[in-house]
């Protein structure tokens, strides 16, 4: 996640004098100058993919999620039917996605367009440890959604909902040990100068102040706790749920023989919510998982191998970002397309009835169905769709 990452592709490689290596430290390379090279040609090319292309997908990618992320909170604090448990998570993963995109993703922007980093040390610090704390905190909080509907599915026979103070106890807890966590950044990073001689411009740059020491401990660590353990932790769960819920419908199945057709429904009902169940899991592990591996597969190449200087890998670097990124404007479709309460109070927001987002709309009448271990199912124009309370 360090700027110092992509400094290979900022104009100072560029010029033909500086060369950033994949471990982030910049030395003199005379053999980047070569009279074959067409450096207009070069300068052209990162000029229009650091300066046109990068700014305008960052910007893209900071409107869209903000906006989508804003209406989740708005919804979620104003909509009567949105506060539920589960949805104190989502409106605590909306949030920390506000903030990383409003802090970390221009910041990021900054680096790439800017040919020096001319904001100062403190920028430097607070744009790093913001961006590693959002991270940490959108991603457990995922972890926490995961096990949190774990519990009030396979659970809730014994073990009812927890409660939402729990859940705000969880949250706060996210935050301190994140925000404790990710402090030691604030004096690992700083920004660096460095000049071909006393009489050139220095070259100024955000990074770690000793990065072959401090880099590969930082990128290992980050990418087993925002990744593999999250992800592995996320996948157990909704494997969990949809083995039980697949183990419920075929008892249901036999059941519904001997029971007519009152078992009959039942068994539909079940089948339903496996199907809703394992819609979930795609979403959240395919969107997840495709979303941050590009970026860390980047960052292995770039700490413990060999960036390649060549336009096709920088083009590669700009996706990962921009690929990373926008996971935090998925998250909201992710979490709320299958929720008729969210659709219903978004269509309340975009008809400019948000006063009324409690009651119910005429003619939108709403049916309960109860399942088998309390749950409860909407049916509502022909669709069926379950109550986000249980999920």
């Amino acid at each position: 996640m360090s700027y110092e990452l992509h400094a290979a592709s900022t104009d100072a490689t560029v010029a033909g004098d500086v060369l950033v290596t994949a471990t982030g430290d910049v030395e003199f390379n005379s053999s980047l100058i070569d009279v074959d090279v067409d450096l207009g040609d070069e300068l052209l090319f990162h000029n229009i993919l650091y300066k046109v292309v990068v700014p305008v997908m960052f910007g893209l990618i900071i409107g869209i999620g903000t906006v989508g992320n804003a209406l989740v909170v708005y919804i979620t604090l104003t909509c009567r039917a949105m506060r539920t448990t589960v949805n104190l998570l989502l409106l605590n993963l909306a949030v920390s996605d506000i903030l990383f995109l409003v802090v970390a993703v221009p910041f990021m922007a900054y680096h790439y367009a800017a040919d020096n980093w001319l904001i100062g040390d403190v920028a430097c610090k607070l744009s790093h440890f913001v961006l590693y704390v959002t991270v940490y905190v959108t991603v457990y909080t995922l972890v926490a959604i995961a096990v949190v509907r774990f519990v009030s599915i396979v659970r809730s026979s014994r073990r009812p909902m927890p409660a939402p103070e729990r859940v705000a106890m969880v949250v706060a807890a996210v935050w301190i040990t994140m925000l404790a966590a990710n402090s030691p950044l604030l004096a690992l990073y700083r920004v660096k100068a460095f000049s071909l001689s006393p009489d050139s411009a220095p070259y100024y740059f955000c990074g770690l102040k000793d990065h072959r020491r401090n880099g590969p401990p930082l990128f290992i660590s980050f990418f087993t706790f925002t990744y593999v353990v999250p992800l592995t932790i996320i996948v157990t769960m909704y494997l969990l749920i949809v083995r039980y819920l697949v183990a419920r419908r075929h008892r249901l199945a036999s059941q519904s023989g001997e029971n007519g057709s009152g078992g009959g429904r039942l068994h539909r009902q079940q089948t339903r919510r496996t199907s809703y169940a394992w819609r979930v899991f795609l979403a959240v592990v395919v969107v997840f998982g495709a979303c941050w591996l590009p970026m860390h597969a980047h960052l292995l190449v770039a700490y413990f191998g060999l960036q390649p200087e060549n336009r096709v890998y920088a083009v590669f670097r700009v996706f990962c970002h921009c690929l990373a990124y926008s996971n935090s404007c998925a998250n909201p479709f992710v979490y709320h397309y299958v929720s008729a309460d969210f659709r219903r109070c978004l269509a309340d927001v975009a008809a400019g009835v948000t006063s009324t987002c409690g009651r119910r709309q005429p003619g939108r009448r709403r049916r309960r169905r109860y399942t088998l271990d309390g749950g409860t199912m909407s049916q509502q124009d022909d669709v069926n769709t379950f109550d986000q309370r249980r999920y």
